[in-house]
């Protein structure tokens, strides 16, 4: 398996999303706790890093589905 010098991207749009509302709740969960994190690292380090845009926007387009 090839190793890859690019460093990984998150996609700029978030997949469909055709889950139950469980599942939903899950996601929004796992995404509020990235963002709690990536708000204390952009203040520890003075840094806004473009990845906590998308994670904003998954959690907007959650909310909208559930």
């Amino acid at each position: 398996m090839e190793k890859s010098e690019k460093r990984p991207r998150a996609n700029v749009k978030p997949p469909k999303l055709e889950a139950s509302t469980e599942i939903l709740q899950r996601l929004l969960a796992v995404e509020l706790k990235r963002l709690d994190t990536a708000e204390r690292i952009e203040e520890e380090r003075k840094i806004v890093f473009p990845e906590t845009s998308i994670i904003i926007h998954d959690i907007i387009k959650i909310r909208k589905m559930d």
